[in-house]
């Protein structure tokens, strides 16, 4: 029982932080995004079984960086399994790439589903320490928000990382 009270406080407030962040009015200098890797996607798509089963098909891979807020933009990174795969690094270099396309900007906060082998690795954090260090972008602090899909609410903090230049 004491579990769940616990649980349900948990979600409700990771809830509430994410709607705040949705609808704050940000600064010129900070950015607020949820990430997301889509599942695999196989192509062609094929509607017949057997079809599938005797035709070659392409893996392809979608990061997707979108600005939190109504009317925000979005930066979807597409790549096919010839060119890369799903490794912590390729994953890591979506989020570099953007890093540097949002450069200006001092504060940084990502939304990201709990999802270790992708976002909670060494390449991810060493990235991320490397370029918040870096003279190649302007960042003071790129907070990490980890989010999981849960039954009650598909956002939901697990936990919280900031990286600060000291």
């Amino acid at each position: 029982m004491c579990q769940s009270i616990e649980h349900k406080n948990h979600y409700t407030r990771a809830r509430k932080k994410y709607q705040q962040d949705s609808k704050y009015t940000h600064v010129d200098d900070e950015i607020y995004l949820s990430a997301d890797l889509q599942k695999v996607i196989s192509l062609p798509r094929m509607g017949g079984f057997k079809l599938a089963i005797f035709n070659k098909r392409l893996t392809v891979f979608n990061e997707t960086l979108a600005e939190l807020g109504t009317g925000k933009s979005s930066y979807a990174t597409i790549w096919h399994e010839a060119t890369s795969g799903r490794m912590d690094e390729d994953i890591a270099s979506v989020f570099y790439a953007y890093l540097h396309k949002v450069r200006d900007m001092k504060k940084v906060v990502i939304w990201l589903y709990n999802c270790g082998a992708h976002n909670k690795n060494c390449c991810f954090f060493s990235m991320l320490a490397y370029l918040i260090y870096s003279e190649k972008v302007m960042h003071d602090m790129i907070e990490l928000n980890t989010l999981r899909r849960d039954m009650h609410t598909c956002l939901q903090i697990q936990s919280t990382s900031k990286l600060k230049k000291s």
